[in-house]
């Protein structure tokens, strides 16, 4: 009888001990201790890393939470790469993304941001350089967002950029033929008689050898060798 209460007790103990381990909590899932490796860390710890590297500025400047005031730094950097991704960040302050529009007209335009600046802070963008804002109002890729606030815009020149993207949206069209510079109200007429009058085959060679007489020699070298253009 003493054997077998000393295994009944063994198999006992044997079965708390699994119960046991059944129960205990899984531990918790690590998280990455480098903050660059973590999307959720905090800012105060990505201020931390910057440094004078360039690898780890980059990132920096591309982690979703990196702040305002850190991006503000990065955007002083000789590093190219780093500034280019803070043009692109959507925490980077009106401010510093005006500044670097000049040096990254691409990721100025596709910045998240862009619309709620141009809602909250119009008034910045007017102060924007004249021959930038042209600028951006040209590229084929400029958002109608931008496009149907520029419509209004007080200067005949940006007006007329905005009347030249092919992309030109229906709201800022309104806007234009209501503008008060004449210059705009007769290039949208003079646009809209090309059209009518031009059978669509002579249209599409025109604008062909207009985009082709714009380009310069790097870009040509660039399209053919990518085969966009061949004879």
């Amino acid at each position: 009888s003493d054997e077998m209460s000393l295994i009944s007790g063994a198999a006992a103990n044997q079965a708390g001990q699994q119960a046991t381990k059944a129960k205990a909590p899984k531990a918790p899932a690590t998280k990455p201790k480098n903050p660059l490796q973590d999307p959720e860390a905090t800012p105060e710890s990505l201020m931390i890393l910057l440094s004078p590297d360039d690898t780890t500025n980059r990132r920096l400047a591309k982690h979703p939470r990196s702040s305002g005031e850190l991006l503000e730094k990065l955007s002083h950097s000789s590093d190219e790469s780093t500034r280019k991704g803070v043009a692109s960040h959507p925490n980077a302050a009106p401010e510093v993304l005006i500044r670097l529009a000049q040096q990254f007209p691409q990721e100025f335009l596709t910045n998240p941001a862009l619309d709620l600046l141009l809602m909250v802070n119009p008034a910045l963008m007017e102060d924007m350089p004249e021959a930038l804002l042209v600028r951006l109002l040209k590229q084929a890729d400029c958002p109608a967002s931008l496009l149907t606030w520029a419509a209004g815009h007080p200067q005949a020149k940006v007006q007329l950029a905005v009347a030249m993207n092919a992309k030109v949206p229906a709201q800022a069209l309104i806007k234009l033929r209501e503008s008060k510079h004449a210059a705009v109200r007769e290039s949208l007429q003079t646009q809209s008689d090309s059209l009518q009058d031009q059978d669509p085959e002579k249209a599409f060679e025109l604008a062909v050898r207009e985009r082709l007489g714009s380009m310069g020699p790097d870009e040509l070298e660039e399209s053919w060798s990518s085969g966009d253009i061949g004879l």
